[in-house]
């Protein structure tokens, strides 16, 4: 019998080939892009899990009240996690370790490469589980820094020779570091905020006596990101609660009103609400949304499918009939309509597959990285996948099934489609339900995109265009040289060397001290240390006073501090310290400021800007420079400044980036998230659209003779496409005033997380509303046009 049924249903897919491949191809988009979109968050999800003992490892996070906020670093004190150790028994083991981008020479005839590397100590072997392929890395050598690579870099750099004993370099800040390969590992799994190829062992933090490792009045000397090995007993909101009662304890003034708590390793890259230059993170909140999107396209999917099952109601009615007479039972015929969509969505689902698989790869280069958990590689992805096939398969076959199967045979095989059907509320609903969800898509898509372009084109105080950076380096006593021969090259305007540039940071350095509005909450201040070209190369807005001038010796800082700076300041600065007066000493820092720069943002503007202050040095023999350019000019400064860098600085390579690149590369996230949106509006938009032209077909084929009538009468094509039309349009204005209170409130609610932000205009609704209807409307009359230009002799032969 089932294998009866399978050849009948076989046959009806096979003879209804438009309905077949438009039904199928509905769905196999729908299930392809819910497979991406599930593979993208099942993979955010999974990082960090694979570590045999993240269940006991910790993150140390500080945490300071400062500027009117709460502020989170993943930066605390480098002796902390050392007196931890021996002061709590429960911390079974300690680490300091972070990511960064170095740059490595494999041999010294090799070229330079970008490798990451994590920074760490000799106890990462304490805390995490890596696999050891070659070598002992574990022994140390003495007098040098010990590096482990992957499995990648062997194959890449050392494929048919053993690398253990072998020599790299790392050329950092105008000097070479030698470092030891002492072992290789599989490769770092690339589900891990720690996602690197080398490891390195670093020396300086051996010596158990080394100031690093000193902690004293509740400091250290440096900062550094740590983590803890706690016991498996131990309770971390316990053990949380010991050290910043033990920490008051130890610390005074300013540092007694800090901090911390323990974020678990697992947490790190989704839960993170700090900013590390070199980390690997992302937003569980973008994960959310991933997460609903997918649900969403699947949905508009299923309730495609049902339409278009729906639409066919005639033929279908007409062949449940049939089998009602002849001794079926209505169960019988709702297992056949079940049978029949099974294999639907099997067909769906291996065509879904197909694209899946041709869609990852794309997905990972844009990401950048592999995905460490796919539908290929994790049997309990695939396992949930199959389950969540067959449970919307069965619930959403199942209206059609028992729909159909409830028509009576005497109305049936006259063609008569009963009203209730035509009437039913679920079907109404499921279109409203349809193109709510794909209006809120598409609200919610250029609300993003409107927020992304506000912070991609935000004013930052100066101007990014035809704007050079080079990375820093030591000038040695060649800088002001190199950079005068530099400002001879037609096409620079001007270059500045300074310890700051776009995206750097803050600045040079940033101090904390007391905020004057509320002496219990700590202020933060960035110091930009620079030449006196600094603010004419960036051209920043001067709002009163004025700029460093080279011809006053006087504006040259002291790097002694034998007397008060002279610097510039922000307008913010001045609100907070409630400067009237300009060229007047401030006494808490030993300056004076000459000038107040207005609107200068020195972090991205998804940070809360903060005050700071810019003093001028001559002869700066360390730091970034800055190279302003004339527009159109820039192919022949850059062919001209490297040739006149080999000449200055022989051993070290070129590295030079477009500020308007750096400020872009900042919002890399918002831009991801942006393009996801877009790409999945326009699916949502299309499936809709692919369910209402099923809805349609159904509706004209109930129609087709009050149609043909119509024409007899003397109604124009017009008349009768505006008749058919204008109820399916009441039901798309129904789900715009649906649609946009919740996306109103979600997306109010996502843009608290900026604090530079866009409003949720009305006009948004508006063009989010005529778009739809636009592509409504071209919808609707793609069929209602054909059938109303339809002879109607056709739909009334049988009268």
């Amino acid at each position: 019998m089932l294998k009866f049924e399978i050849k009948i249903a076989l046959r009806k897919l096979l003879k209804s080939k438009l309905y077949t491949s438009v039904n199928v191809l509905g769905l196999a988009v729908g299930l392809s892009a819910c497979l991406v979109m599930a593979t993208i968050v099942l993979d955010d999800l999974s990082y960090d899990k694979q570590w045999k003992q993240s269940n006991q490892l910790f993150k140390i996070i500080g945490v300071t009240n400062v500027n009117h906020g709460v502020e989170e670093t993943p930066q605390v004190f480098s002796g902390l996690a050392p007196e931890l150790k021996r002061t709590f028994p429960e911390v079974k083991a300690f680490c300091r370790m972070e990511v960064e981008e170095a740059k490595i020479k494999f041999g010294e005839e090799k070229e330079v490469v970008n490798i990451h590397s994590l920074l760490a100590e000799n106890s990462i072997w304490d805390l995490l589980d890596f696999t050891i392929v070659e070598g002992n890395p574990k022994a140390i050598k003495e007098g040098i820094d010990n590096v482990v690579i992957t499995q990648q870099l062997k194959d890449e750099y050392y494929k048919n020779d053993n690398p253990v004993g072998k020599i790299i370099y790392q050329i950092s800040k105008g000097s070479t570091t030698k470092y030891i390969i002492t072992g290789v590992i599989k490769d770092i799994p690339n589900n891990t905020h720690l996602r690197s190829q080398i490891i390195v062992l670093r020396s300086y933090l051996r010596d158990a006596n080394a100031a690093y490792n000193k902690f004293s009045n509740g400091e250290s000397p440096a900062l550094m990101p740590q983590y803890l090995l706690l016991d498996a007993n131990t309770n971390p909101t316990e053990f949380e609660s010991k050290l910043n009662a033990w920490y008051k304890k130890q610390s005074s003034g300013v540092l007694s009103n800090n901090s911390f708590y323990l974020q678990s390793i697992k947490n790190v890259y989704l839960r993170s609400n700090y900013y590390e230059p070199a980390g690997v993170h992302a937003s569980i909140k973008a994960e959310y949304i991933y997460a609903a999107i997918a649900a969403l396209i699947l949905l508009i999917a299923c309730i495609n499918y049902v339409n278009l099952s729906t639409a066919r109601a005639i033929e279908r009615m007409k062949e449940a009939a049939v089998s009602k007479v002849v001794g079926a039972d209505r169960g019988h015929i709702v297992l056949r309509f079940l049978l029949e969509a099974t294999m639907f969505f099997l067909m769906a689902f291996i065509i879904a597959l197909g694209a899946y698989s041709w869609a990852l790869r794309f997905v990972e280069t844009y990401l950048a990285h592999p995905l460490t958990v796919t539908v290929f590689n994790s049997v309990t992805l695939f396992c949930l996948s199959v389950f969540t096939l067959l449970f919307v398969c069965v619930t959403t076959a199942l209206y059609p099934a028992f729909m159909l199967s409830a028509i009576k045979p005497v109305y049936a095989l006259k063609g008569i489609i009963n009203n209730n059907i035509g009437k039913d509320i679920f079907k109404k609903v499921l279109i409203i339900t349809q193109f709510a969800i794909a209006l809120m898509v598409l609200i919610a898509s250029i609300t993003i995109n409107l927020q992304f372009r506000y912070l991609k084109n935000a004013d930052p105080g100066y101007d990014k265009n035809n704007l050079l950076q080079i990375g820093f380096i030591n000038w040695g006593t060649s800088g002001e040289a190199f950079k005068k021969e530099l400002l001879q090259i037609p096409g620079v305007e001007s270059a500045s060397i300074a310890g700051w540039y776009p995206t750097f940071g803050p600045g040079t350095m940033v101090i904390n001290g007391k905020d004057p509005r509320n002496e219990n909450e700590v202020l933060h201040i960035a110091f930009i240390q620079c030449d006196f070209d600094f603010p004419t190369t960036l051209k920043l807005h001067l709002k009163s006073g004025r700029f460093f001038d080279a011809s006053r010796p006087a504006d040259a800082t002291d790097p002694l501090g034998r007397q008060y700076s002279k610097v510039l300041v922000s307008d913010s600065y001045v609100d907070i310290f409630k400067v009237s007066q300009l060229d007047k000493p401030i006494e808490d820092f030993r300056h004076i400021p000459i000038g107040v720069i207005q609107g200068f943002h020195n972090e991205s503007f998804l940070e809360k800007a903060n005050p700071f202050i810019i003093s001028a040095y001559k002869n700066n023999n360390y730091g970034g420079m800055l190279i302003r350019v004339t527009p159109g000019a820039e192919n022949h400064v850059v062919a001209s400044l490297r040739q006149i860098w080999k000449r200055y600085y022989t051993a070290q390579n070129l590295s030079y980036n477009r500020v308007e690149d750096l400020l872009a590369a900042q919002y890399r996230n918002e831009s991801k998230l942006s393009n996801i949106f877009n790409i999945f509006t326009l699916l949502a938009v299309a499936l809709a659209c692919l369910g209402l032209f099923g809805v349609v077909t159904f509706t004209l084929e109930k129609r087709m003779k009050e149609i043909g009538i119509r024409k007899i009468l003397g109604a124009s094509v017009g008349a009768i496409s505006t008749m058919i039309s204008k109820d399916f349009l009441k039901l798309v204005f129904l789900a715009m005033v649906i649609a946009s209170p919740v996306a109103w409130y979600f997306l109010n609610r996502w843009l608290q997380y900026y604090p530079y932000r866009i409003n949720v205009y009305w006009w948004i609704f508006v063009l989010a509303a005529l778009l739809m209807l636009i592509i409504t409307i071209a919808t609707l009359s793609v069929k209602t046009v054909k059938v109303a230009l339809a002879n109607p002799v056709k739909s009334l032969r049988s009268e």
